[in-house]
């Protein structure tokens, strides 16, 4: 996890994995995992 950018939406922690960039929240307290996000197939990454 990439501590130096970690922000706050809708009242969770987010940021991105410091090795594949891919988009975590914060599930608990020092406990992260990945994001769910819809792609929509157009980019080279989905996360579903």
């Amino acid at each position: 996890m990439d501590r130096t950018n970690v922000k706050r939406a809708a009242g969770q922690q987010v940021g991105r994995c410091r090795n594949c960039k891919a988009p975590m929240e914060e599930i608990e307290p020092h406990h992260w995992g990945l994001q769910r996000v819809k792609d929509a197939g157009l980019g080279p990454r989905a996360f579903m």
